[in-house]
């Protein structure tokens, strides 16, 4: 009903313009053509002349208003957009007309005219005017096409022969500094390869090189020299002459240097774009899985890899067959490294490196000291290895171990990140429950304490991570984190996680006690063990099962706490009638503590309970019986 009337409305006012009925006023454009109108109609059509016939001006009592700049083409077709509410083809069918008539509608105020002219002039872009109109659009406030010819430019600019019209003008003597600079630190410039950015700024800089020469450290620290492959680095970028004759400029190329030897971690900084990848480089930051445990609690030896960017899942090469459990991974430059672990009853010392270029995995030197349950970090392209009695490092390059100083407090179960070129590590001193920070200084070799005030009731060993400066260390058993600012020595906290992630087996080795129990009577043997592994806990225990129905319940001392079902846990296979005792030697992780008792394998929670609500110490003794199901 309303859009009909408003239809019928519109055919009267055209019907009374071709009647010349009731005209009063005369448009006079540019080279003096007249056109009568409606003084209530333009005001209703246009802000401009709504602020002209209403607000009290001199043109209010005038018979004939006389419009500067504008092209009667231009208003020809703005006087049928108002009276008709429809849009011909711009002046002349052409870009220039489409770039006059948006002019036109921006100076008379006509929003919808403004905004279809920049429609149609972003539609038929090409590279060799996408430049002109992205400062165009910006100069008369037409967003939409100055954002659509950014885009051009950056999707051409670095593509296109130098001898193109869109480098040559990039290159041009008239080109701002600032639009130039707007575009290198652009994400979406489009590079096959970093090189050509660098080689964007080195054509503009050569244009005019007695004027721009000292601009060029400006303009690479926009270019993203880490990410420019190494023989260009040196041959392009270092053995250009401008380069190397600028020490800002030779300051990035050693940055780059550092970034690509894995000596240089960004997280230790604030963000900074420079050493972010393009994305049209195909380089990007991708997230590792490696290990855990199938539905049937046998363990993985895959290694995932997900792209944020393309959000899905890769398989990468599996692991080595003998990883084991409780081994230590960090990445260092664009491979991982994983070391240490144990079967059960043997600690290994082996180090394995998975080299993401080919997708394998190959054994590297052996750490000096077999080990599990340690922790590993790199600090300035070195890969260190952190335990309660001991501390080693690792240079790839030499393929080679050397011994470092022990901490100069032993901790269990510690965690560790590094930054400004020192490795903090943070833990509960063995044998004790009191957590400290100590701090590794590797020009010295020498371990000592940080002085940081009170630590967060830590129950025990967070994880840590450094990011943009801060050291983030993350709870298993609260939502909690906390943020240490090492160069203010200030403790903060952030809003908690949305959900509590458990990832430490135990603070401090327990001794453990297992008893299997098949009906009302004792039907099993007790065995004592230690250095935590909750996998071999569980399949020792469901060996010794009668019927898969049956259930295994734990707690503290006689006192049950919980009950697990074998069969929640995705455990299948029918059982021959013989019980089997469990072998010494076997290994279980338990955590007594405020939370309860929480039984894990490879980062994967099995189950948990409710203790008696109070921290227990010394050599907490739990036992575990199978049960049939009542």
């Amino acid at each position: 009903m309303e859009a009909a009337h408003a239809a019928e409305v519109l055919r009267g006012l055209g019907a009374l313009r071709a009647e010349r009925a009731l005209l009063d006023v005369t448009l006079e454009a540019e080279g003096g053509a007249a056109f009568e109108a409606h003084r209530a109609v333009l005001a209703a059509a246009s802000g401009y002349f709504r602020a002209m016939f209403v607000g009290g001006l001199r043109e209010a009592r005038e018979r004939r208003v006389r419009l500067h700049g504008v092209e009667p083409e231009c208003l020809a077709v703005l006087l049928d957009f108002a009276y008709t509410g429809r849009l011909a083809e711009p002046p002349g069918g052409g870009a220039e007309g489409a770039r006059n008539l948006l002019r036109a509608a921006d100076l008379l105020q006509f929003p919808a005219v403004k905004e279809a002219c920049g429609a149609w002039l972003a539609a038929r872009l090409e590279p060799e005017t996408a430049l002109e109109l992205e400062e165009f659009g910006e100069a008369f406030a037409c967003a939409p096409l100055a954002a659509a010819a950014r885009r051009c430019v950056l999707r051409h600019a670095a593509t296109q022969p130098a001898e193109a019209p869109l480098p040559r003008a990039l290159a041009a003597r008239d080109l701002p500094l600032a639009r130039l600079v707007s575009y290198l630190r652009d994400d979406a410039l489009r590079v096959p390869k970093e090189e050509a950015a660098f080689a964007l700024a080195l054509r503009w800089v050569r244009a005019e090189p007695a004027t721009r020469a000292g601009l060029l450290p400006q303009l690479l620290s926009h270019v993203r020299l880490p990410f420019v492959r190494r023989y260009a680095l040196l041959a392009d970028v270092e053995g250009e002459p401008l380069v190397a004759a600028q020490p800002a400029c030779l300051a990035l190329v050693r940055e780059a240097r550092r970034f690509q030897d894995g000596r240089l971690d960004r997280h230790e900084r604030a963000p900074c774009a420079r050493l972010r990848p393009r994305p049209s480089t195909g380089l990007a930051e991708v997230l590792l899985v490696l290990g855990g445990c199938d539905r049937d609690c046998d363990e993985l030896l895959s290694l995932d890899c997900f792209v944020p960017r393309a959000a899905h899942w890769r398989y990468l090469a599996e692991a080595p067959a003998h990883l084991g459990g409780g081994y230590s991974a960090v990445a260092l430059g664009n491979d991982l490294y994983v070391s240490g672990g144990s079967d059960g009853s043997r600690l290994y010392d082996c180090v394995w490196r998975y080299n993401s270029s080919v997708n394998e995995w190959t054994e590297v030197a052996p750490m000096l000291k077999a080990r599990e349950y340690h922790s590993s970090v790199v600090l300035d392209g070195l890969l260190y290895v952190v335990a309660a009695d001991s501390t080693e490092r690792y240079d790839h390059a030499l393929d080679a171990w050397e011994p470092l100083q022990p901490m100069l407090y032993p901790m269990d179960n510690c965690s560790t990140t590094s930054y400004r070129g020192k490795l903090y590590a943070v833990g509960s001193l063995a044998g004790k429950e009191t957590m400290v920070m100590q701090c590794y200084d590797p020009e010295l070799d020498l371990w000592s304490l940080v002085n940081c005030g009170a630590l967060p009731p830590w129950s025990f060993a967070p994880k840590t991570v450094t990011l943009g400066g801060m050291m983030y260390f993350v709870r298993d058993d609260s939502a909690e984190v906390d943020v240490y600012n090492p160069a203010k020595n200030e403790w903060n906290k952030i809003p908690p996680m949305l959900q509590v992630g458990v990832s430490k087996i135990v603070q401090q080795p327990k001794l453990i006690w297992l008893r299997i129990v098949a009906g009302p009577t004792f039907s099993g043997t007790d065995a004592l063990f230690s250095n935590p592994n909750p996998f071999l806990l569980i399949f020792a225990a469901f060996l010794l099962l009668q019927k898969p129905s049956w259930q295994l319940e734990f707690g503290e001392g006689d006192e049950a706490a919980v009950r697990v079902s074998f069969l929640e846990l995705g455990f299948e296979a029918a059982l021959g009638d013989t019980l089997t005792a469990a072998a010494p030697g076997f290994q279980v992780g338990a955590r007594v503590g405020n939370s309860g008792v929480s039984w894990m394998t490879s980062g994967v929670l099995l189950s948990s309970c409710l203790g008696k609500g109070e921290e227990s110490s010394g050599a907490a003794e739990t036992r575990c019986r199978v049960l049939p199901e009542h």
